[in-house]
């Protein structure tokens, strides 16, 4: 089915000092940066537009003549105007340059997690290096920014991308209920915009995510092959807060006990490491494997296990999840955080030639299961 720009989107401040046609420009410039390439487009016809916006036809004809000489439409035989197949590589610039949205600052995010969230810059650096693409990390407007400043934020940067890539839900958000930073970038369909190990609700935002739901069925396989009759399952702090952005992370615990009950292991129980009573009660239960939201978790309850007696992994078989962990014992899911964010790259760049799909919005990308001689 043939899109067309949506010319409802156009607004056109006649109180500006800015001169109606240079508006008017700007505003399909918009409008055509979110086409992909090779997509027939034809634009309104003067006459039309000039009705729908209510301005004069002179002007449209201006603004259309400046597209026209900046080789971005072409004029056909009946005089319309259609769109060049390349006016979206042309708007944004031989130079490409893919924005990186830091979840938090930029030292905290090295920190975070024992550094796991490293492998992700290098995966993405490292694999726009490949395609001559350039990174520009971004630091977005804190929870309390104006609207008026959110917006400078993203006019400053968004004509100058090629792509966007969402590392995670703005921390400074999380619990405010609002996230008004992310739903207002999320909005613009001039970019492509790719979330990691997460999803958005808009529908132009797509997603790459770590294949946990496949690794996790061979997971319980082994486990049962060891014997394992029955898990516990130790999950993080809820995160509160409505955002436009949901982690793949927050589902980890419920795929994990799906493909135990589809593998006819039993749960002994659930609970979250800020809970000590649930975790010394699901340690008391003494279930054969206990798998933790990460390694770091896992390391704590291992700990907590070790304080009342219980040897691992003689007793309970703890498992983790991380790239690194304290423990390098510990039998864990490796992410393969830089293949992630490399096939974060590579979408960004299909979803700029080709428009994004519903075929096309999610990325699974296959996980690993790290063990170890005690395994």
């Amino acid at each position: 089915m043939q899109r067309q720009i949506n010319y409802s989107n156009i607004h056109l401040d006649k109180n500006s000092p800015e001169l109606l046609h240079v508006q008017l420009k700007k505003a399909l410039l918009k409008e055509l940066r979110a086409f992909p390439s090779g997509q027939h487009l034809t634009l309104m016809s003067e006459r039309e537009l000039s009705a729908q916006l209510n301005i004069s036809r002179p002007t449209v004809h201006r603004a259309y003549e400046e597209l026209f000489n900046s080789d971005l439409v072409i004029r056909n035989a009946d005089k319309s105007l259609s769109v060049r197949s390349n006016a979206r590589s042309k708007i944004v610039g031989s130079y490409r340059v893919i924005g990186i949205l830091l979840p938090m600052d930029f030292s905290a995010y090295v920190d975070n997690n024992y550094g796991n969230g490293m492998p992700y810059l290098k995966g993405l650096i490292s694999r726009a290096s490949q395609l001559n693409i350039s990174c520009m990390m971004l630091q977005p407007p804190g929870a309390n920014a104006s609207e008026k400043e959110i917006n400078a934020f993203i006019e400053e940067h968004i004509h100058r991308l090629y792509g966007l890539i969402h590392l995670g839900a703005l921390h400074q958000h999380i619990g405010d209920g609002r996230g008004q930073v992310l739903r207002k970038i999320m909005e613009r369909r001039e970019i492509p915009q790719i979330c990691i190990s997460g999803f958005s609700k808009y529908p132009n935002v797509g997603s790459v995510i770590p294949d946990v739901a496949a690794i996790m069925k061979h997971l319980c396989k082994e486990l049962k092959r060891k014997k394992v009759q029955s898990i516990g399952l130790v999950s993080r702090i809820d995160q509160t807060g409505e955002l436009p952005f949901d982690y793949y992370s927050n589902y980890r615990e419920s795929t994990m006990k799906y493909a135990a009950l589809n593998a006819g292991i039993k749960i002994r129980g659930i609970t979250s490491i800020n809970d000590a009573n649930g975790i010394l009660d699901l340690l008391q239960s003494r279930p054969d494997a206990i798998f933790c939201h990460n390694s770091r978790i896992a390391c704590e309850v291992m700990s907590i296990a070790s304080r009342i007696g219980i040897k691992v992994p003689e007793d309970i078989i703890f498992i983790g999840y991380d790239r690194k962990t304290p423990d390098e014992r510990l039998p864990r899911i490796d992410p393969m955080a830089e293949e992630v964010a490399a096939s974060a790259i590579d979408l960004i760049v299909e979803h700029f030639e080709s428009g994004i799909t519903p075929a096309n919005r999610i990325l699974k990308v296959p996980v690993q299961l790290i063990t170890n001689s005690m395994w």
